[in-house]
């Protein structure tokens, strides 16, 4: 008997973001992955990474492209997608009237194609780096309980400002 230590599901045909209120379609020759835990005991030794890794691989000889996101405020869940390899076209985030978009990266022509899948426009500014707290209750006030915020707050962090909008700058640093 194997023992199972994470999990996640590939949808094959149309997908949803709860948290987001979207709803999509995936072209045949797409994919999109979505719903991963790993249990607690077992964080922290790669089984997430890994496990994309061996799912794109399945997927190679059938997809063109494979989309995955994660909220804002799951780090984890963003260093594992890097450490599998997996490279960010950009970010999504709630615009100032409710509706979501996203903003690019490096390659906005990738990102452009992840607007388009998910039927949103492509924004220059991120609004919420939470996505509850953002938009999904509709409160875009400059301080928002930590309660209201999706996944839930650690208790030891502060309450979650996340209405304050941000501009990306326009230079590097070196």
């Amino acid at each position: 008997m194997s023992k199972r230590l994470g999990y996640g599901w590939v949808a094959t045909q149309e997908a949803s973001i709860g948290e987001l209120d979207l709803r999509f379609a995936l072209p045949a020759t797409e994919r999109y992955l979505w719903d991963f835990a790993t249990l607690p005991q077992w964080q922290g030794y790669g089984i997430y990474p890994r496990l994309l890794q061996h799912i794109l691989m399945q997927q190679s000889s059938m997809v063109e492209r494979v989309w995955i996101i994660h909220a804002p405020e799951n780090s984890p869940s963003g260093a594992g997608m890097t450490k599998a390899g997996l490279l960010p076209v950009g970010q999504l985030s709630f615009r100032s009237d409710g509706g979501v978009g996203l903003a690019p990266f490096e390659l906005p022509e990738r990102a452009q194609a992840g607007a388009t899948l998910l039927g949103i426009p492509l924004i220059e500014s991120v609004l919420a780096p939470c996505w509850s707290c953002g938009g999904a209750t509709n409160k875009l006030s400059a301080v928002v309980d930590a309660a209201g915020c999706w996944p839930p707050l650690r208790p030891t962090t502060q309450s979650c400002t996340c209405a304050i909008e941000r501009k990306p700058s326009k230079t590097r640093a070196a």
